[in-house]
């Protein structure tokens, strides 16, 4: 899971969108306005603009291992009806993810959510990733013996295909692969080894760990502690690709 930055929709996509949230408003059914709109062009749109966000291999915002094929209300349109068509509550997802989330959304006692929205918060704030395991876990709160709530319940399988083992198993690929990169480099080191690490790392960025390596909590595991250390040009440079 990471951060996924939403772009803008183009002016008659975004009234299009405006125009169907009117008509839940004033009392229209949201699920047939929806399943209705979800066959046009205008909503083929929508999709490709999340396509874009989800990055060039068109993951699940949520899982990040299976192809984003649906649009996911992240508050469901069932309950919160005034965002059915809201374009900040629309996200990319792959069938798994949206069928396993459904219509559940939990709350804190004082009515926060408690699933990271991956459009506008880091999930790197509320989760860790274990190297080991390849499971992603909660991130412990600070001065604190708890975990933070969100990463708990959205790192739980009750919601998310984010740790079942195919993805686990992923994501160690993925970990094994850039280690492989950096190491490589600091082997033979020179011109062309940078530019074919900067291209490992563009190609490996699944899962969020090229940012977790080179900007978060992975930088302080070896090589990459090296790397920074002993290369600290050639580290602004992955710091900055992976940014």
């Amino acid at each position: 899971m990471r951060r996924a930055r939403r772009l803008d929709l183009p002016g008659r996509v975004q009234s299009y969108l405006t125009q169907k949230q009117a008509e839940v408003d004033n009392g229209a059914d949201p699920g047939s306005i929806w399943e209705r709109a979800r066959r046009t062009k205008t909503m083929g749109i929508v999709f490709d603009v999340l396509v874009r966000m989800a990055g060039r291999r068109e993951r699940c915002m949520y899982c990040e291992d299976s192809r984003g094929t649906d649009i996911e209300h992240f508050r469901p349109k069932r309950v919160y009806r005034d965002l059915s068509f809201r374009w900040s509550n629309l996200l990319l997802v792959c069938t798994g993810c949206n069928r396993k989330k459904g219509d559940r959304f939990p709350l804190t006692p004082s009515g926060d959510p408690l699933l990271i929205d991956p459009s506008s918060e880091d999930p790197w704030d509320y989760l860790f990733f274990d190297g080991e395991t390849g499971l992603i876990v909660a991130r412990w709160l600070p001065g604190s013996d708890q975990p933070d709530p969100k990463g708990q319940v959205t790192a739980s399988d009750e919601y998310f295909q984010i740790n079942i083992e195919a993805v686990s198993e992923g994501r160690l690929r993925t970990k094994r692969n850039l280690e492989r990169a950096v190491n490589a480099f600091l082997q033979n080191v020179s011109p062309e080894a940078s530019e074919d690490l900067r291209q490992a790392v563009a190609d490996n960025n699944d899962y969020g760990l090229s940012l977790w390596f080179f900007n978060r909590d992975g930088t302080e595991e070896e090589p990459f502690c090296r790397l920074k250390d002993q290369h600290p040009n050639v580290w602004l440079q992955m710091v900055s690709l992976t940014s």
